[in-house]
């Protein structure tokens, strides 16, 4: 659920995206333009713009980890 509000002469939006709250200015003074501008970005969100995940495991990351060590004497591994 969404929701709008003023700030100065500016309307924002505010709704819930993957269980955080998104606040942003919907960059417009007409109520009207601000609700249909609300409701793309609801839209897009829970439409499934969703970030990739990384599917790097720890081995490989320790792996790297190690080999970064080596390669500056930073570490003893």
């Amino acid at each position: 659920m969404a929701s709008m509000y003023l700030r100065g002469r500016v309307w924002w939006g505010k709704w819930s995206s993957r269980g955080r709250t998104v606040r942003q200015s919907l960059k417009t003074q007409d109520k009207r333009e601000a609700r249909r501008r609300l409701r793309e970005l609801e839209a897009q969100t829970a439409g499934g713009e969703r970030h990739t995940t990384s599917k790097e495991t720890w081995d490989t990351a320790a792996a790297d980890l190690f080999s970064y060590y080596r390669a500056y004497g930073t570490r003893n591994p």
